[in-house]
């Protein structure tokens, strides 16, 4: 026994029952154990849960070819051939996805097949409901949990998710661009993407970057709005606000994560609060604290002095 062993195990019998484990290795290492099959069960929880309630699949290795496929527990029966080196198989989830060397092959739980030689797949989920997202050398699709195509972009890579939003790549061009849980376009073309952490640090909004621009950055909500009013040279997400410059030396704007212009002339320079939404301001002679939820001063620029320790504010020379 060991680690690599237990993982073994774990590939071929997760969610099975302890007493319905068929593993040489297992029963072997039960039997050293000095513990009995019923003993070591009672670390397993839910054995008193109805039959109905138990798993309908469990992935299998071929004891020759070493290659993982799903059975059908109630009768046994083969489900998805065992010829994948990997296959994912979770019960919580509506899809089942293999790799080998043709690419990764997607099917629903009850064998469907729903698509082949795929050179990327990822799955997000909205709520509680889920898609698939499977990406071939010209075109990116999306199926539901019923193994239909909801939508479907050519010419595109599917390259990362966010939540439930999703990142494409241009085969030719090598832009980026979002898409929705329904595959409508949300960011323009850009050279890169990130996301962007608003209260509490929620997903709110992408940042897009277009190179060789004077101005680069733009900033876009989740639904397809520009954010921000202009682009900008600089942008910056920091205690649940956007920092921006129009160009290096020009004047600091801050805006609030649902795009609110907060009147702060003649700031000059700013740092993180020890709070996740703290956020310290240094204008000419004066500084403060700003509430970066609200938009309201937790300290008033008012002092000389502020800085932030691991728990507190401290301040000095009140005006």
């Amino acid at each position: 026994a060991g680690r690599a062993e237990a993982e073994r195990i774990n590939k071929i019998l997760r969610f099975e029952y302890l007493q319905n484990m068929k593993d040489s290795a297992l029963i072997e290492w039960q039997k050293q154990s000095g513990f009995s099959l019923k003993e070591l069960a009672m670390i397993q929880p839910a054995y008193d849960f109805d039959e109905r309630m138990r798993v309908p699949y469990f992935l299998f290795q071929d004891h020759e070819t070493l290659l993982y496929g799903l059975k059908r527990r109630k009768d046994d029966r083969i489900i998805i051939p065992a010829d994948f080196e990997i296959l994912r198989y979770d019960p919580t989830l509506p899809f089942v996805f293999g790799k080998r060397n043709t690419g990764w092959d997607v099917f629903l739980p009850d064998g469907r097949i729903l698509g082949i030689g795929y050179q990327k797949t990822g799955f997000i989920r909205n709520k509680q409901h889920y898609r698939m997202i499977c990406s071939q050398s010209e075109l990116t699709e999306a199926f539901n949990a019923r193994g239909e195509v909801v939508w479907q972009e050519k010419d595109c890579q599917f390259l990362w998710s966010w939540e439930h939003q999703i990142v494409v790549q241009d085969l030719n061009q090598q832009k980026r661009k979002v898409l929705n849980w329904n595959g409508q376009q949300i960011t323009p073309w850009a050279d890169s993407l990130s996301p962007l952490p608003g209260n509490y640090n929620q997903f709110v909004a992408w940042k897009c970057e277009t190179k060789n621009a004077a101005r680069p950055f733009t900033v876009w909500d989740t639904i397809g709005n520009k954010l921000l009013p202009e682009s900008y040279a600089k942008i910056e997400a920091i205690s649940s606000c956007l920092i921006a410059q129009k160009e290096e030396d020009s004047a600091l704007e801050v805006f609030l994560s649902n795009g609110k212009e907060l009147e702060l002339a003649g700031l000059r320079r700013y740092e993180k609060g020890h709070h996740s939404y703290g956020l310290i301001l240094h204008f000419d002679s004066l500084s403060g604290v700003l509430n970066g939820h609200t938009g309201e001063w937790l300290l008033e620029p008012k002092y000389s002095k502020v800085f932030a320790s691991s728990r507190r504010y401290h301040f000095s020379s009140e005006n």
